[in-house]
């Protein structure tokens, strides 16, 4: 009888290693602009959508992890999610500041950015927690 209400999320979840977590989070970004700082524009990505990915990304990621394999185009995809509340969270940000014509410009050119860099960190998010993840963390419940 309790086949019937059990759905195969609900016996593949997984625990989330945190330290593994903690350290690809703020790796991902990190790497990537390491890797194309001689482009010089990964780099600003970094200082302009680090914030935003922090609080945007990190608790879709987690909820990623929860029930996916960590994969980079899986990743990759929660990363385009993560991206859409980035212009509410750029214009908040900058409304006490700037004019809102101004904080709307940022958001926008914010957003523009994140659609290239906010699911290449959160790909390079999935291949460094997987490879820094104990083995208790990698099996399913």
């Amino acid at each position: 009888m309790t086949e019937i209400y059990e759905t195969d999320t609900l016996r593949n979840r997984h625990l989330i290693d945190p330290v593994a977590f903690i350290a690809a989070l703020v790796l991902a970004p990190l790497l990537v602009a390491a890797l194309g700082f001689w482009l010089v524009i990964p780099v600003f990505a970094v200082l302009m959508g680090g914030l935003p990915y922090l609080l945007a990304g990190g608790p879709l990621l987690a909820y990623g992890l929860r029930y996916n394999e960590p994969s980079f185009y899986v990743f990759a995809g929660i990363g385009l999610l993560a991206n859409t509340a980035t212009p509410l969270l750029v214009f908040l940000f900058y409304i006490a500041k700037e004019t809102p014509e101004a904080a709307l410009s940022l958001a926008a050119m914010s957003f523009g950015f994140g659609l290239i860099f906010a699911p290449l960190w959160c790909g390079v998010f999935a291949i460094l927690y997987r490879h820094m993840r104990r083995e208790l963390y990698s099996h399913p419940l």
